[in-house]
C-alpha cells in the first residue's frame, strides 16, 4: 500500500511540476506586470505543494523502514526463543 501512495505522490508532484512549467513559459509570452504577479505566486504556491509531497513521500518510506526494522527485530526474537525452547526439549532426550 505504501508503495501505491508513494507512486501516486510521485505522480502529483510530476504533475504539478510540468504544470508549472506551463505556467512559467506563460509568464514569459504575457507582458502585464499584474499577471506576471499572479502567474509567480501561482508557481510559489506550486513549489509549496511539491515540497510538502515530497515531505510526505519520505516520511511514509522512513515509517515503512522503521516497521521492517521492527518486525524483523521481532522475529528473530520469537525465533532465538524458539531455538533455545528446541534445544531444551533436546537436551530431554
Amino acid at each position: 500500500m505504501v508503495s501505491s501512495n508513494k507512486r501516486g505522490v510521485l505522480a502529483a508532484a510530476a504533475g504539478v511540476v510540468v504544470g508549472a512549467g506551463a505556467v512559467i513559459a506563460t509568464v514569459v509570452a504575457m507582458k502585464d506586470k499584474s499577471n506576471k504577479k499572479k502567474v509567480s505566486d501561482f508557481v510559489a504556491s506550486a513549489k509549496k505543494l511539491v515540497q510538502t509531497y515530497k515531505d510526505e513521500a519520505s516520511e511514509m518510506v522512513a515509517d515503512g523502514k522503521e516497521d521492517v526494522r521492527r518486525a524483523a527485530g521481532d522475529a528473530i526474537k520469537t525465533a532465538e526463543k524458539v531455538t533455545k525452547s528446541a534445544k531444551k526439549e533436546v537436551r530431554k532426550i
